[in-house]
């Protein structure tokens, strides 16, 4: 059968899993293998300005993810082919609009280290993440896009290719000692453009640009989104500010050090975010197919396989996760192994956030699932940010762990309460 022809039901969605996870795995080593150059090659300084420029990243992308890929996913499957193609359209046109608001940011923040205000260590960073920034994000909305439509082999030959350019490109700059944050930006944004231009090229039969549609989308992905984005921008400023806290507090050393134990725990990531690929768009499907009582038992079902699997990760790092971290990264990140251990227990936060936060995006009660992230700021800003002055990279794995404890348990209190006794929806 022909990939685009592809149902979203979750029955016929099933043979998506193993694609999913193979491209997940193919992600994730990706960014851990290049994890692993820099911090080997480069010094923890330099490894500390990667992590920076790495988060500005993650944050926008997951800001970008809920205001567009995640209403693409819940709308979608309820849409003709033509709208369809024409939603997908204003999709791009929006991706256009978002990186043109980061350019701004990225240009003023250079204009600033010109004048003298900020660091003149960061300017490569920031002229680099002007040029790269885009088109890694662009390659993104691509695989969201590919996911909500359950088309795993076109977001799989998307990153295989992109695996194999970066990972070339760095080994090169490694080599000839050129490696650096800013170099290892270079090269992973020109390594993305060949197979993203090359995937829009062939797909571009299924992207109809409709001038009269794209405020129209703009207008629904806001009535959809607009908790969803607002609640997706806190949790990522939540998970995103640790690098910067630490290089405020202490030095981009110690923001060096997050990296590596971050990194050491990503290793699970090909399972993790393999899985939340793929319960995503099912969750989204389960509502559309049985309503609140149905998408309740699917997510409770889902949410308990989940867990069983990610435990049995955490469990791993808990006993060898120092160790492990020291034989990757090398003996000047030794001495960390009790930070890698709370980090492996935050794992275990993972599938009830993820799972419980879809389902509420899917009831479209993204409200509640803002106050949750609300509650994490307020974390960050008093426990948290305590905790990393105090203690560095251990007091992060502290606030982080404990802000996924306390999100967790709100976001499953929401959701059995408004899934298990339905309510009227709320009207936008």
């Amino acid at each position: 059968m022909d990939e685009a022809a592809t149902t979203t039901s979750v029955g016929h969605s099933s043979n998506a899993t193993v694609p999913a996870l193979v491209d997940q795995g193919v992600m994730s080593a990706t960014n851990f293998i290049t994890s692993v150059i820099i911090g080997r090659v480069c010094s923890l300084h330099e490894f500390g300005l990667y992590m920076l420029g790495l988060s500005a990243i993650l944050f926008v992308m997951t800001v970008q993810t809920a205001f567009l890929a995640t209403p693409f996913m819940i709308y979608s499957p309820r849409l003709p082919e033509n709208e369809l193609r024409g939603y997908t359209g204003s999709m791009v046109i929006h991706h256009i609009a978002i990186c043109t608001a980061i350019l701004s940011v990225l240009l003023l923040g250079i204009a600033l280290i010109v004048a003298g205000v900020l660091a003149a260590d960061y300017r490569n960073l920031l002229i680099t993440l002007a040029f790269a920034m885009p088109v890694i994000l662009y390659k993104d909305l691509i695989r969201q896009l590919c996911f909500a439509r359950f088309r795993m082999m076109s977001a799989l030959r998307l990153d295989v290719c992109v695996s194999v350019l970066q990972l070339g490109s760095l080994a090169a700059l490694a080599g000839l000692n050129r490696l650096g944050a800013a170099t290892a930006f270079a090269a992973a944004g020109a390594a993305t453009i060949i197979p993203a231009a090359a995937w829009t090229v062939h797909h571009r039969r299924e992207m109809n640009v409709e001038h009269r549609r794209i405020v129209a989308d703009l207008k629904r992905n806001w009535l959809c989104g607009k908790w969803i984005a607002v609640s997706s921008a806190l949790w990522a400023g939540c998970l995103y500010a640790y690098p910067w806290l630490l290089t405020t507090f202490h030095d981009t050393a110690a923001a060096g050090i997050w990296a590596a134990c971050l990194a050491t725990i990503a290793i699970g990531n090909p399972v993790v975010l393999g899985l939340q690929n793929v319960l995503g768009p099912k969750i989204a499907a389960a509502f559309l197919k049985d309503d609140r009582c149905g998408l309740w038992r699917y997510v409770v079902s889902a949410t308990a396989r989940f867990w069983l699997v990610i435990a049995a990760i955490a469990a791993i790092f808990l006993l060898f996760g120092g160790e492990l971290m020291t034989l990757i990264f090398g003996d000047k990140y030794s001495g960390n192994a009790v930070t890698v251990r709370i980090l492996s227990l935050n794992l275990l936060t993972a599938p009830i956030i993820f799972t419980m936060s879809r389902g509420l995006f899917t009831i479209e009660r993204a409200d509640i699932e803002c106050v949750a992230n609300v509650i994490s700021v307020v974390m960050l800003l008093t426990f948290s940010l305590w905790a990393v002055s105090q203690f560095g990279p251990l007091g992060a794995a502290l606030g982080l762990t404990i802000s996924n404890v306390v999100a967790a348990t709100i976001r499953g209190l929401a959701f059995f309460t408004l899934s298990y006794h339905p309510r009227p929806s709320r009207k936008s």
